[in-house]
């Protein structure tokens, strides 16, 4: 359970209502524990007494189960946060391992672009050799038939 604005304000609506009960509760409790005390014989008091004890004892219990609430949210709300954080370090590692290949690609891309350029000045290298060899092969074939005729 994801801690939300209802929920919040729920929250924030419990502790509201107690925190403006608590002074006319406790006020009330004051008054009747004396009056309890002094005169425990009169039935009045010590209902009355008991009542406040009562609502003071709700009033505790309802911002206890409040807090216990806030305390689950927080657990909650810490584990969804740890397993967030290992998707974001598994997204970095991930990440990182696509950058290197990216970065080893974009190399072995100007290393073939090296490659076809070597390839071509040997290719043109080569194929001078040959015409030459072939104009050579000619004039030698040519002054060989000026000189056998």
């Amino acid at each position: 359970m994801v801690l939300t604005v209802e929920n919040e304000s729920a929250f924030a609506q419990t502790i509201k209502a107690n925190r403006s009960q608590i002074p006319s509760v406790l006020a009330d409790f004051q008054k009747y524990y004396v009056m309890y005390h002094k005169n425990p014989e009169v039935n009045e008091f010590q209902n009355f007494f008991f009542n406040s004890k009562t609502q003071l004892t709700n009033i505790n219990n309802s911002l206890f189960s409040t807090q216990k609430s806030l305390e689950k949210n927080i657990i909650q709300m810490d584990a969804q946060m740890q397993a967030i954080s290992e998707k974001i370090d598994a997204e970095k590692t991930q990440y990182g391992n696509a950058y290197t290949k990216q970065s080893k690609l974009t190399n072995a891309y100007n290393g073939a672009e090296q490659l076809i350029d070597d390839s071509h000045h040997l290719y043109n290298v080569q194929y001078i050799k040959n015409v030459e060899l072939i104009v050579g092969v000619i004039i030698v074939s040519g002054m060989l038939m000026k000189c056998v005729r």
